[in-house]
């Protein structure tokens, strides 16, 4: 978050009783006493404020509690360092592994991530194999590789069977550069 107080002309004067009062404040004159302290404008983590004070409302709600106390919020702003922060992906276990019936380089794989039923994931990796617990990109979400363009997962056929989502290596998901 982003603000600017209103009241900069009387911040050392606020600083002493803002501090008096920190732990019983609401967290509006918490957020006061940091920005009169250190600086006019500022950017603050949700989860770092959630390390000092114990609270349940959602960024949005913090911004407005703030501008309502006198603090101008310029933006809120979602912080991913992980571009698409990794929705849509879970962790699957290979249930069975057999060679594609139409391709030498492919496998219908079955993995359970926990759903009613297993999925059937055509996968190119050499390596996938029975049992291993695999990163599955489900149908509908997107993937930002490290090289080249994001990627919607879409069920589909590929060389005549049912794909219903993508195993993944860590380059296809954004994490590193290893495609193994």
């Amino acid at each position: 978050m982003i603000f600017t107080p209103r009241f900069f002309s009387i911040r050392h004067r606020l600083k002493k009783v803002l501090f008096n009062v920190m732990v019983k404040a609401p967290i509006f004159l918490f957020l006061q006493l940091i920005q009169l302290t250190f600086f006019i404008c500022m950017k603050i983590s949700h989860l770092w404020l959630r390390s000092y004070i114990d609270f349940d409302e959602t960024p949005g709600q913090i911004s407005q509690i703030l501008t309502a106390s006198g603090l101008e919020v310029e933006s809120v702003e979602r912080h991913e360092s992980i571009k698409g922060g990794l929705e849509g992906l879970v962790i699957g276990r290979v249930k069975s592994c057999k060679k594609h019936p139409n391709a030498d380089k492919l496998s219908l794989c079955k993995v359970d991530i926990g759903a009613a039923e297993p999925l059937s994931i055509v996968c190119g990796a050499p390596n996938v194999a029975e049992g291993q617990k695999v990163v599955v990109a489900t149908v509908g979400s997107t993937l930002y590789p490290v090289d080249g363009e994001p990627l919607k997962i879409k069920k589909g056929k590929i060389r005549g069977e049912v794909s219903e989502g993508m195993i993944c290596a860590e380059d296809e998901i954004g994490i590193g550069r290893m495609h193994y």
